[in-house]
């Protein structure tokens, strides 16, 4: 509540100015939050991506050695 009674007391004494500096630094907050969600989500997609990268180098390997040795004549 601190924090509400700080805002209403800037409101009070800055007038129209002080609700323009609210509306700016809420909308900043808000915005900050937005790039800090998108660096998170470019991060996870990141690693997604790698990981998949991984996972079909594993299966490519595995496809040809299956391949390999179904192909080998019987000794």
């Amino acid at each position: 509540m601190d924090a509400f009674a700080t805002a209403v007391e800037i409101l009070k004494t800055g007038g129209p100015w002080g609700l323009t500096v609210f509306i700016a630094f809420a909308y900043w907050q808000k915005d900050k939050q937005c790039r800090e969600l998108t660096l998170r989500l470019v991060t996870m997609v990141e690693g997604n991506a790698i990981a998949n990268t991984k996972v079909e180098a594993a299966v490519n390997g595995l496809k040809e050695f299956i391949t390999a040795f179904i192909s080998k004549p019987n000794s």
